[in-house]
């Protein structure tokens, strides 16, 4: 896409999350040709911004609200903070008016470790969601991977059939925040003429089925996701919701 846009003229950027260079899980740091280099901002650049200990408290350590005030992490800590302040940055230098431009931000949150600040966490300490029926499946009747995958990764639902997970919810409020933060930096005249996307690559089983995570299943659960398109301002959109898939 990167590289379709910059043929037409385009000025293309790319911060955050990278999954498509075939090397390591968070990148390799090294910017593709078809992308500004100036902003690129994978996994690889935030870890290097990273203490050691802070790179351990990331990825292992950062479970609960006195792990998160013992070790003063804000907001200022997180990946998804640093890439809106890069994204911010992007939008409001003077040269955006005079070329057309592709801004694509790629957010990890609310991935693994959900690391948010404490006080998104304290909002969803009591916070569930109901699953319903689904809660209770008993996979007999499914592949056996998935067997396989709910007793290796257990399902934080009781037999109420209520799903917790303080830290994704809190993390999905966070980086909602973030994204917010982006769309109130566009100038007037980027909300005049600027097509916003927002999606995502993938859902979240969040005890479905007995299952967590994502993984190889058709569920709903992990499959149909967001899609919002913001048209600029004065254009209409044709549909403004779109219901059950063709």
């Amino acid at each position: 896409m990167g590289r379709y846009f910059k043929d037409a003229g385009y000025h293309t950027c790319y911060i955050g999350k990278w999954h498509l260079d075939g090397h390591d899980y968070f990148g390799t740091g090294e910017c593709p040709p078809e992308w500004d280099a100036d902003y690129w901002y994978d996994g690889a650049r935030y870890l290097a911004e990273l203490t050691d200990k802070e790179i351990g408290l990331w990825r292992n350590g950062l479970n609960s609200i006195d792990d998160l005030r013992a070790n003063n992490i804000d907001e200022t800590f997180t990946w998804a903070h640093r890439i809106s302040n890069r994204a911010v940055d992007f939008l409001q230098r003077p040269e955006r008016s005079a070329t057309p431009f592709l801004l694509v931000i790629s957010y990890d949150e609310p991935h693994h470790p959900f690391t948010c600040p404490a006080e998104y966490l304290e909002k969803y300490q009591d916070f569930y969601y109901d699953l319903g029926a689904k809660a209770h499946d008993s996979l007999v009747d499914k592949p056996e991977h998935h067997r396989l995958w709910a007793q290796a990764m257990p399902s934080p639902v009781g037999e109420d059939g209520r799903y917790r997970h303080p830290l994704y919810f809190a993390c999905n409020d966070f980086v909602d925040d973030q994204i917010g933060r982006v769309m109130k930096s566009l100038t007037p005249q980027q909300r005049e003429n600027t097509w916003v996307i927002y999606t995502s690559d993938h859902g979240e089983m969040m005890g479905a089925h007995r299952l967590i995570s994502k993984g190889a299943a058709m569920y709903d659960d992990i499959t149909r996701i967001p899609l919002i398109i913001r048209a600029p301002q004065g254009r209409s959109s044709p549909d403004q919701h779109a219901g059950e898939p063709y």
